[in-house]
């Protein structure tokens, strides 16, 4: 748990805001309408951060 808080605090308030809702059980598309973004942007948000976590578990 204390490597997925530090990775939290490493990617930047943009995907947080994504990844949290996500963990928590959210769906895409209730996570798009909360932050007012497209589904599509919600997506690329995740993609990004899950290849940010990949970098940082290999470093």
């Amino acid at each position: 748990m204390f490597r997925l808080k530090r990775f939290l605090e490493k990617i930047g308030p943009r995907f947080r805001a994504a990844v949290i809702p996500f963990l928590e059980g959210q769906s895409i598309t209730e996570i798009a309408a909360s932050l007012g973004i497209k589904t599509k942007a919600v997506d690329g948000r995740l993609r990004l951060a899950r290849k940010r976590l990949e970098m940082l578990a290999h470093a």
